[in-house]
């Protein structure tokens, strides 16, 4: 991996989950792990620590280093890993760091050993068994949330790309709050902002039983990559739920036409563009 230029700050910092406290020393942890999210590779031998990326590689002096709450792998020489820093040891014995980039996405770092990579890259089914029909075509409540770039779901190019968010909420009168935002890693790309009659919402509703999403209903799956993520939740006057979604790798496909749900939002949000 070629290190970044002075428009990006490549800072790895501390990836902070909640139970990675940590014990050993170095002699715990010589040897290769990998990066379940990419390509990155580490190989500690000795003190020495070998980071891999592509064509890009280093090596680097370490130590083990015990904190009052988190124990890490760091490098002698303070934020000098080149992508990243501290390497914190979790409870389950996997390595975790962050790479913080200025105004853009950081890569999350989870290395475990190659013979476990495999069961944390594997897509599980976490489909649960719901209803295949729905009955209403009254939403109570409407979210959709994906990430929209270049890659996946064979999008409309006009959309920005950024993390979309579209959410309907049914109001006492019948009228529904019709919100979408996209957000970029440090700004909004587009916002709408709308109060909608009953007719729209129906047309929502009609849109869903056109692309056939309640024969989708529960439809759930996911691996362990830090990865995007797609989710559809509707909720019914009637009481009634769809709920189709994926994560991970597992999130690279998408069983329904989610552009052409999209769609139906599409004029309003882009006539409304908001770049802060």
């Amino acid at each position: 991996m070629k290190k970044k230029g002075c428009l990006l700050l490549s800072i790895l910092m501390l990836f902070g989950l909640a139970g990675c406290t940590g014990s050993g020393d170095l002699a715990d942890f010589q040897g290769k792990w990998f990066d379940v999210n990419g390509d990155t590779v580490l190989e500690l031998n000795g003190s020495k620590l070998t980071v891999t990326s592509g064509s890009w590689s280093e090596t680097y002096t370490v130590h083990y280093e015990k904190g009052d709450y988190y124990s890490y792998i760091n490098s002698n020489d303070k934020y000098e890993f080149g992508i990243m820093s501290k390497l914190e040891i979790c409870n389950d014995g996997s390595l975790r760091a962050y790479e913080q980039i200025l105004d853009g996405e950081g890569h999350d770092y989870h290395f475990v050993r190659e013979d476990v990579l495999v069961s944390e890259r594997e897509i599980v089914d976490k489909s649960k068994d719901m209803p295949k029909t729905i009955e209403s075509n009254e939403i109570q409540e409407f979210s959709l949330s994906l990430k929209i770039d270049s890659v996946y779901y064979d999008l409309d190019e006009d959309w920005p790309h950024g993390n979309f968010s579209w959410e309907m909420d049914r109001n006492d009168d019948g009228t529904y709050e019709n919100k979408v935002d996209i957000m970029g890693p440090s700004y909004i790309a587009a916002r709408y902002e709308g109060t909608e009659d009953a007719e729209y919402a129906e047309g929502v509703a009609n849109l869903i039983q056109e692309l056939g999403l309640p024969a989708l209903n529960g439809y759930y799956k996911s691996n362990n990559v830090s990865k995007h993520s797609y989710y559809l939740s509707v909720k019914y006057t009637s009481g009634e739920k769809l709920v189709i979604g994926a994560s991970g790798d597992a999130a690279d496909t998408c069983p329904f036409d989610i552009n052409a749900l999209m769609s139906y939002v599409k004029d309003k949000v882009l006539e409304n563009p908001a770049y802060y």
